[in-house]
């Protein structure tokens, strides 16, 4: 991929600063060592999606794709690990559902997928991030 690809970039942006916000209104809470893994999902999607702000906006460096790609896997793993240990919410159900729906988005040959996934993104680590609160 080399265009550039604004909607992406810009989206990607809007991606990092509300998965930013939310790390830190966690951290911000009384029970920051509870929420330690989950801070650092949301801190370490903040820095895949502003590194996805970049690459979209034409910095097409392989080791920057890289480092996204392992960031993502870090938050995901993060989040995993914090979803097993707390118990099951509506909430934390909803983050999956909407990332799996925006996964198969993203996929598809829909113009402005990758736009349309990171908005949707927004939406689910809200909901996970309501899933916290409530436990």
């Amino acid at each position: 991929m080399t265009a550039v690809q604004p909607a992406a970039a810009l989206t990607d942006l809007l991606l990092a600063a509300a998965a930013l916000a939310l790390g830190l209104a966690l951290r911000a809470s009384g029970e920051a060592r509870n929420h330690r893994s989950w801070r650092l999902g949301f801190f370490a999607a903040a820095a895949a999606a502003a590194g996805g702000a970049a690459f979209h906006g034409g910095a097409h460096a392989a080791a920057l794709w890289d480092l996204i790609l392992l960031l993502i896997g870090a938050a995901t793993a993060f989040f995993i690990a914090a979803a097993l240990s707390q118990p099951y919410s509506a909430w934390l159900g909803a983050g999956l559902a909407i990332t799996l729906t925006a996964l198969a988005v993203q996929q598809s040959p829909l113009p402005f997928h990758n736009a349309a996934f990171h908005l949707a993104e927004i939406a689910a680590l809200y909901c996970l991030f309501r899933g916290v609160q409530r436990s």
